[in-house]
């Protein structure tokens, strides 16, 4: 499970990285629906970035609820 995680969370990490904010944004919130039932606990750098992903789609409300 761990290998899946990481290899999704690179993904929407480059997503993230190269400016596609609404990919990223979908990616980082299937990884917390999908594997916060799975045992994986540490997902504040995935909330930070899904918060910015909002943020930078002017998603503010939604940005703000996330942080």
């Amino acid at each position: 499970i761990m290998r899946m995680f990481n290899n999704e969370l690179r993904v929407a990490y480059g997503a993230f990285n190269y400016y596609d904010y609404d990919l990223a944004e979908r990616l980082l919130e299937d990884l917390i629906e999908t594997y916060s039932t799975a045992g994986i606990k540490d997902f504040e750098d995935i909330y930070f970035y899904w918060g910015e992903s909002n943020f930078a789609l002017s998603q503010l409300n939604r940005a703000q609820d996330i942080y």
